[in-house]
């Protein structure tokens, strides 16, 4: 029979995502190791249920950090923070959590899992024409982006962050697929991230706090459009 399942993390969320009829998956109780780090290439890899801070306190001592900055990062997960492409203060200068992957392993239906990062058209072609499961995979959907391409010039705005669906836009350029911009953002709705390669930041070396007041909510609103332009 069919038994639904979904991943979570700390539940941070503000629309109820974690709170279905389906089966939890808890990802913050075991999975929460920080597996490995490469000090020459400053990429780390953790999985989906280490919590945000504590990654950070870990890279503390190699000088960097991870760019998206949530309000949450206490308890965030970044299994969670994949699934929801956070981004978070600091995300016009360091990008968002989709910025900074470089590989995820995934676990999908029927519990195959899949190591997925940025792949050549030609080498989707290639891994296609060897018959294996995930060059298949691959080649669905850079089909499937191919044929929205024309539909999404025409319809869909322009957008610095999907999560109210799939992000067919940026996943595939004139060379190249990335999956993984699919994959973040999803929701844990194609499949369950389960350790991820993330490219990490230096930590800045000077902080400064400016605070603004304004005497309306609508109005704090509209200036914050112009205050991006100073990349804060």
């Amino acid at each position: 029979r069919s038994i639904a399942i979904t991943p979570r993390g700390a539940g941070t969320s503000t629309a109820g995502q974690t709170l279905p009829s389906s089966i939890i998956l808890d990802c913050k109780r075991h999975l929460h190791e920080i597996q490995d780090f490469d000090e020459g290439s400053k990429r780390v890899t953790v999985e989906c249920g280490a919590v945000l801070d504590s990654v950070n306190l870990a890279l503390v001592d190699h000088g960097v950090m991870l760019g998206p900055t949530v309000a949450t990062a206490s308890r965030a997960t970044i299994g969670g923070m994949i699934g929801n492409d956070s981004a978070g203060k600091g995300s016009s200068v360091y990008g968002k959590m989709s910025d900074c992957i470089v590989e995820l392993r995934t676990a999908l239906l029927g519990g195959s899992t899949i190591q997925t990062s940025m792949i050549s058209t030609e080498e989707i072609q290639h891994l296609e024409d060897s018959g294996e499961f995930q060059g298949l995979l691959y080649g669905e959907v850079q089909r499937a982006c191919e044929r929205a391409q024309p539909h999404l010039e025409k319809h869909w705005p322009v957008l610095p962050r999907f999560i109210s669906g799939y992000n067919l836009p940026m996943a595939l350029d004139s060379q190249m697929l990335h999956l993984n911009r699919i994959l973040c953002g999803s929701e844990g709705t194609l499949g369950v991230t389960t350790s991820a390669l993330l490219q990490c930041v230096d930590i800045p070396k000077h902080r400064q706090l400016l605070l603004l007041c304004f005497d309306s909510f609508d109005k704090a609103l509209t200036t914050g459009v112009s205050l991006t332009t100073f990349e804060p």
